[in-house]
This record gives structure tokens, sequence and C-alpha cells, in this order.
């Protein structure tokens, strides 16, 4: 299994978190592999949603010619729409997941016993056994953004997809791609969703990712772990396992990275290998679009809306 830590590396992304993540045995723990994960899945699902709103409107401009009509917001339906709504619903629960996740670190970092939902925690928020620091990053963090996503997160999950329509908008220079996320996510009748606000449902998934994002690194700080650091290839081998193929890739170079274990024989053997390879093949995202990459690094990112 591969969490994609690659995509958060080349965009600089989570470095102080990916210093507790790789001290010691921390990688192999199954709180930090859950986490890594979560993470992994969320800058995924974005730069999905990233490349295919690119695609949506370039399929809009192929039509655009021959359609007789002219109005500046289209309701717009193609197969992206489903793909861009089945992402959406991945990067609202595995950021709920996170959310739950990072308490279970801090937990074991602090070897103090906290609730394993970030719900739970904070309805009893001055009862937990963790420093007014922590409590203090937690609330304001819950307050300002995550009890929003965790709103949006109940409803794609028990009350259907969060995301219903999509619209092209002409109005200005450039074609967008938008779709809303209702006003009300606590209503439980689909009925009674209003859209007024217009709130932007891809922007809002990319400010609550920045929001959590900013609370991971400045909890990681809080421990201990000021300096910045990457990610590893990490994964554990075992001697049931026969032959392992660890397959990377370099898509600035276009070549596949292979890394080749034989596990069975009392001396392991390893072989590394790099060989060409037409990536363009293949359907999974190489590189950041959405996050760009960086060589330095802010915990607190801001982005055009």
């Amino acid at each position: 299994m591969t969490f994609r830590l690659d995509l958060m590396n080349r965009a600089g992304l989570f470095c102080n978190y990916a210093a507790w993540h790789e001290q010691g045995d921390n990688w192999q723990d199954s709180a930090h592999l859950s986490l890594s994960y979560y993470l992994g899945a969320c800058v995924y699902a974005l730069e999905k949603m990233e490349k295919l709103q690119a695609e949506s409107v370039e399929q809009f401009k192929e039509i655009e010619p021959g359609l007789r009509w002219k109005y500046d917001q289209v309701y717009f339906r193609s197969p992206g729409m489903f793909d861009i709504a089945a992402s959406y619903s991945s990067f609202l629960l595995n950021l709920r997941l996170a959310q739950n996740t990072l308490l279970t670190v801090l937990g074991k970092r602090l070897k103090k016993s906290v609730p394993q939902s970030m719900t739970a925690f904070m309805s009893k928020l001055k009862s937990q056994p963790l420093d007014k620091i922590y409590r203090d990053m937690i609330e304001s963090y819950w307050n300002t953004s995550g009890d929003e996503l965790r709103h949006y997160r109940d409803l794609d999950q028990h009350r259907g997809l969060v995301l219903r329509e999509f619209w092209i908008d002409r109005s200005g220079p450039d074609l967008k791609l938008l779709t809303y996320l209702p006003d009300n996510p606590l209503s439980h009748k689909s009925a009674d969703f209003t859209y007024h606000k217009k709130k932007n449902a891809l922007s809002y998934a990319l400010a609550a990712f920045d929001d959590f994002h900013a609370l991971v690194n400045d909890i990681s700080v809080a421990v201990g772990f000021v300096q910045e650091k990457s990610f590893g290839n990490n994964h554990v081998i075992s001697a049931s396992m026969d032959q392992a193929v660890s397959l990377l890739f370099d898509p600035f170079q276009n070549k596949f990275c292979v890394h080749e274990s034989l596990c069975c024989r009392e001396k392991p053997e390893y072989r590394y290998h790099a060989q060409d390879a037409d990536l363009d093949k293949y359907e999974f995202i190489k590189v950041n679009k959405l996050f760009p990459i960086k060589k330095s690094f802010s915990t607190h990112r801001t982005h055009s809306q």
C-alpha cells in the first residue's frame, strides 16, 4: 500500500508532522500509519478534483460552439460530475478520520488517555487531561473550522451526497465549474436545503484542509518537532511475503523506480533499478497541480477563492 506521501513531500505539506512521523518507529505505529494514510487521501482527493474540474471545463469548451443559447449560468451534467462527487465524499470522510486520529497520536505522545473522537473530546473539553496549550489549539480549530467539516461529512454519509448540482459559469473571462454546499447542513431533509450563500464547495474543501493542515503542524511543533522533514518511503517486509516489489516513479524523467526484495531466504536480498516508462498511460496523479511544488514551507497557506 502506498499512502502517496510523495505528493505531500513535493508540495511541502505537513513537514513538522513528517518529523514526528519519521522519529524512531513511529512510521510503523498503527495510529501514525492511519493518520498518514488519511492525510495522503485528502491531498489525493483534492488533486483529483482539481484535475476533474479542468477536464469538465475543457469538455464544455468542446461543445460550446454548437450550443444554441448563451446564458451566463449553465446547469451542467457530464460523467466527470460523478467522479468529483465521489472524490468529495472521500475527502470529507478522510479529513474527519484524520481529525480523530490526530487525537490518538497526540495522546500517545503525551501518555494521556483521550477520546478517539474530536466530537467527544470537545464535549468535555475542560476535563481533558491535556495541557491548556493543546486544548486551546484544538478548541480554536474546532470552533472555526472542524465542527462545520463534521456537519458536512455527516450530511454526506447519512443523508446522501452533499454535492448534487454543478454549473458552468460563463460570466467572467474564463469558464468555471461551480458546485455549492447547502447553507444548512444540520437539516435532515434535502427539500429544506437552501443555497443562498453560494458556498463554493471546492473552495471550501481547500480552506478546510488548510485549517487542519495548520493544526497538525502547530501541534507537532508544540510537542517538539520544530524542524521540518519529509516523509520517508518506509514499509515492513516479512519473510512470509517471499518476493516483494515496490514500484515508485519519477514523473520528471518518466521512469519507474523499482525496489525488489527476496524475503524468504535466511539473508534477504535487495535490488533496485530504474527503467523508462510511459507514465501518460496511467490515470493516477503523478505531480501536484493544486498544491504547487514548494522549496519553502509555511503552516498557514493562503489561496485565492
